[in-house]
């Protein structure tokens, strides 16, 4: 028997054979060579809240993990949406993932309406994979209400092992939005073959033997207009695959079954084991003439999770597959310990945290810690990052573990059985694997067509173009090639920018008004569910309210929020100028009478520009350039906003400006290529605003979102009893790590809110190995006396 890895399978059959186009051999060899070539990766957002109002701010913390729950290495452009019912994005922001691990944060829009919402996020190497595979969580936005999910009746139905096989028992899972209600397989003439009823989660389990040639369906009982739906074709010839749930430390049966006529019981098949990319374990079978095949699966030799069976036949075929759990071993524990569980308000909260492997050894680990105002969330729903990671990593239904629940295993069986995606045997096995068509990628990059805004035609090859960000003033000057093809690489900016494009043909001439066409490949987002509004008021938005009007009265922010507008505005005057050093000229404006027009100031105080009119078209050049370079309108920068309208130039008003200011040295203009060639106007203006509108929004490019602290309370050295202090996250760190002993302590100070505190500790242990915990304390006015 071959084994190609510490895990065991322990066969039940006799009489391994070897002798067809594949062997288990060349099968796990081929997996190695694909798994490198098209490794898949996990992305997991833990938020600080599940519930959010407009305006409010949404911390998160970010995992970006191989198939093994390892960080992926390097700098790693992550791009976050949250997407409506229509699956059309609110809110978009990109940030960077260092070595698998990110915090950030975003702010709900105040435009956006109350609804239940999904947050999707994804890598540029994850579209490789489809839209399926992408992050998605729920998050609840309200306002004054309590949101019921809106949803029509729906259910589908899937076969164990993915085929239906005659004459042998079949498992089918159906799965509805509705929970306790019955649901039936029929035959054509509408006859019933078998009957369940649904559970919490929606899904039933039936089991029945189909005939040859018979179809088979599935219908709901009680929902008046809801079609029956097709069961697959029953399959003359296949095999079925029976899996059990098994406790901890319990082998998982596999089982696999042919109806006893069927030829293919006299065909070698191998049967192989998989988990998180990488094979347990394959093995070569036959019947033997037997009625099926048992096999022992040791859960100590599998990591935590969704655990994957395969059978294939000598040609490679996949025949049958099914997802299943297993508990694993070695899973680390993260136990809190506090000196009390009673606190009073603003008290100091310590929690002294511990991590263990599965024998009681310290390990290390880095975590995220959180803690809720209980009372304003429905947190019985909250999926653990253990589970995130390890079971629901790369299914799009919802389901909730309850582990309470003594079905909870074959609840989670129904589950795997129904969210199966078989593996693509075909592409694995392949002579030659398709290349990816998105790499890995930590920069933010474009590429489109550069083309004639009144022909449309694209540009000739070898047209020079610069990129200017407006905001950022960064420039990057390239080639078209290629039926007017361009693609740069953004540095990391952050915020949003604007382009601004400056282009000239190979002969100088300048092109006006280039337009860029940017081919962006988005992947396709999926859609939230339904939702509405009920009568009864919703615990946050009730507290949120009135906590923002006790935040609003106490004057907490609204400095800060003006310090920050000046800085912005006088950092997008400044920062061009001193690219270059000074100007050549400076014009202060107050230093002259004023004038009426642009063109009186210029012809009578600016001596650094001519200007004149040839019919209606203004024309306005830099003096003392080289003839052969000053063959254009100069650049004009207006309150730090670059521009080629002159009509825009000659349009502002003397009496608003401030200074002008010329650069017309080819010293300090060369370095900055076309954006120099024919000289820079300086403006400033009064109000330190003023700008052409966006008239394209094709020019517009996301930046980076930059992380920000989450601000905590400390009540160690005083505390202000004028000022409230009312939080739904009472605490929030998104990077918390152990010491070599596996330990660490959190402090943190509760809020002036009695009630129930949660402690939620979500992270990842060294080796790939996540761990989950949450605690409750109790907060009020003062400490019961026993």
């Amino acid at each position: 028997m071959k084994n190609y890895s510490v895990a065991a399978i322990f066969f039940v059959c006799s009489h391994l054979v070897g002798y067809s186009q594949f062997n288990d051999a060349s099968v796990a060899q081929k997996f190695e060579a694909y798994q490198s070539l098209w490794p898949k990766t996990k992305l997991h957002l833990i938020f600080n809240q599940n519930k959010f109002s407009p305006g409010d701010t949404a911390w998160f913390k970010a995992y970006f993990l191989t198939e093994n729950l390892t960080g992926v290495k390097g700098k790693q452009l992550i791009e976050l949406n949250l997407v409506d019912s229509q699956g059309r994005s609110k809110f978009h922001l990109n940030f960077i993932v260092l070595n698998g691990i990110a915090q950030n944060q975003m702010i709900i829009p105040d435009t956006v309406s109350v609804g239940i919402y999904l947050v999707t996020a994804h890598s540029n190497w994850m579209k490789n994979f489809g839209p399926d595979f992408i992050f998605r969580k729920e998050i609840s936005i309200v306002s004054n209400y309590k949101l019921m999910l809106d949803e029509s009746p729906v259910f589908s139905a899937a076969v164990e092992g993915g085929h239906l096989v005659r004459d042998i028992s079949n498992r089918v899972i159906i799965k509805t939005n509705r929970t306790e209600i019955e649901v039936q397989i029929i035959d054509v003439d509408e006859n019933e073959i078998a009957q369940a009823s649904t559970d919490t989660n929606g899904f039933a389990s039936l089991n029945f033997i189909p005939k040859r040639n018979v179809p088979y369906f599935v219908r709901m009982l009680g929902v008046e207009g809801l079609p029956r739906i097709s069961l697959p074709a029953v399959e003359n010839d296949g095999f079925g695959l029976l899996v059990s749930t098994a406790k901890k430390n319990e082998p998982v049966k596999v089982i696999v079954r042919s109806p006893s006529d069927s030829p293919l019981r006299k065909e070698g098949l191998i049967i192989i084991v998989s988990c998180q990319g990488k094979i347990y374990h394959s093995e070569e079978f036959l019947f033997n003439g037997k009625d099926f095949i048992e096999f022992n699966v040791n859960q100590d030799d599998l990591p935590e999770g969704v655990a994957h069976v395969s059978v294939l036949d000598q040609a490679g075929i996949l025949l049958a597959s099914r997802d299943f759990y297993s508990h694993g071993k070695d899973v680390v524990q993260a136990e809190v310990q506090l000196s009390k569980q009673l606190f009073q308000i603003r008290d100091k909260v310590s929690l002294n945290v511990s991590l263990t492997d599965g024998k009681g050894q310290p390990v290390e680990g880095e975590f995220s810690v959180k803690v809720l105002n209980s009372g304003l969330f429905d947190l019985d729903a909250e999926t653990s990052l253990t589970d995130e990671s390890t079971i629901f990593s790369d299914a799009n239904e919802k389901f909730h573990i309850d582990r309470s629940d003594s079905n909870w295993l074959t609840r989670l069986d129904n589950f795997l059985i129904h969210a199966t995606k078989p593996l693509p045997w075909k592409e694995i096995l392949s002579k030659e694997i398709s290349q990816p068509k998105f790499p890995f990628t930590s920069r933010i990059e474009r590429s489109g067509i550069a083309y004639f805004p009144d022909t449309l035609e694209p540009v000739p090859d070898l047209t020079q173009i610069m990129f200017y960000l407006q905001r950022d003033k960064m420039h990057y000057q390239t080639f078209a090639m290629n039926m007017g093809r361009v693609a740069l690489t953004v540095p990391d900016i952050f915020e949003q920018d604007e382009f601004f494009y400056l282009a000239q043909i190979l002969n100088g001439k300048e092109i006006k008004n280039l337009q860029v066409k940017w081919q962006d490949q988005p992947i396709e987002l999926p859609h939230s569910s339904n939702s509405k509004e009920l009568d009864t008021p919703d615990l946050y938005a009730s507290f949120i309210a009135k906590k923002r009007l006790i935040d609003k009265s106490f004057g907490l922010y609204s400095s800060f929020k003006k310090l920050k507008s000046v800085d912005l505005n006088l950092r997008n005057i400044n920062d061009f100028e001193n690219e270059i050093a000074e100007a050549d000229i400076i014009i202060d404006i107050k230093d002259y009478i004023t004038f009426p027009t642009m063109d009186e100031l210029l012809r009578e105080v600016v001596p650094g520009i001519f200007h004149r009119k040839i019919g209606k078209q203004s024309i306005v050049r830099v003096k003392n350039l080289e003839p052969n370079i000053n063959a254009a309108d100069p650049l004009y920068v207006i309150d730090g906003i670059a521009t080629k309208s002159t009509d825009f130039f000659l349009a502002l008003k003397p009496s608003d400006l401030l200074t002008i200011k010329i650069i017309n040295s080819l010293n300090k203009l060369k370095p900055l290529g076309l954006l120099g060639k024919n000289g820079i106007v300086i403006v400033q203006t009064k109000m330190g605003n003023v700008r052409e509108p966006v008239d394209d929004r094709s020019k517009l490019i996301e930046g980076l979102s930059r992380p920000l602290n989450f601000k905590t309370s400390d009540y160690s050295q005083t505390s202000n009893t004028h000022v409230p202090d009312f939080r739904s996250t009472i605490y929030w760190n998104p990077s918390v790590r152990t010491n070599s002993s596996g330990l660490t302590v959190v402090d943190f100070f509760c809020s002036d809110d009695v009630g129930k505190l949660t402690i939620y500790i979500e992270g990842i242990a060294t080796g790939g190995r996540p761990f989950s915990t949450e605690q409750n304390v109790k907060v009020s006015l003062s400490v019961e006396k026993k």
